[in-house]
């Protein structure tokens, strides 16, 4: 066995309980300090480092729990027409490139979602394309970073090719929500209060 020597660097943020906005810092202060620990963490690392990421992920965009606009509401489709509610919605397409990643990440993600929700209207009305989904995606273009057309890339995994190896994803994926399930400590903000309002007390029938 050889000793491994970790370093772990924790940057957190999330809603604060007492204000329900998230924590700020000054951008160049975090900088320096940033710049001040990096070289010495790293001077202790050993000959393997580790970067662990806790990721506090949206049940609705990742177990599609619920619909989420992709793009701006239109007047056809499952929905009807535009209500005046409908409008004032976000969605990724508005601002693809800030809340995607890129403009080259934005284009595939939506030309993607475009795709899927194409494929998933036939199967639920049983009909069927014979065409290829990668085929597809690869005749749709965007305008690049030098303003030149690029076509879609493939999908990293097919629906139809990869059946068995996405219905396996599946499987896995709930196995491990399933675990998370098992090992999750629900506390509510309600317990929270309760459970502080209950230290206070306990706090001034013991103090002197």
């Amino acid at each position: 066995m050889v000793p491994v020597s970790s370093v772990s660097i924790s940057y957190f943020e999330g809603n604060n309980l007492h204000s329900g906005f998230a924590t700020r810092e000054d951008p160049i202060a975090h900088q320096e300090w940033v710049d001040s620990v990096k070289e010495p963490a790293f001077n202790l690392k050993g000959d393997e480092v580790h970067g662990g990421f806790v990721i506090y992920y949206s049940a609705a965009a990742t177990q599609r729990t619920v619909a989420m606009n992709m793009m701006p509401s239109q007047t056809f489709g499952n929905f009807g027409a535009a209500q005046p509610q409908k409008l004032k919605q976000l969605d990724f397409a508005t601002h693809r490139e800030v809340t995607l990643g890129g403009k080259d990440a934005a284009a595939n993600q939506l030309g993607r979602e475009a795709i899927m929700l194409f494929f998933n209207s036939l199967s639920l009305a049983n009909l069927t394309l014979d065409l290829d989904i990668d085929d597809i995606l690869q005749k749709i273009q965007y305008k690049g970073e030098d303003n030149k057309k690029v076509s879609l890339g493939k999908l990293p995994y097919n629906p139809i090719k990869d059946a068995a190896k996405v219905e396996r994803w599946h499987g896995l994926y709930e196995w491990h929500r399933q675990l998370c399930t098992l090992m999750l400590i629900q506390l509510e903000k309600s317990d929270y209060k309760g459970r502080y309002k209950k230290m206070v007390e306990d706090d001034v029938e013991h103090s002197p």
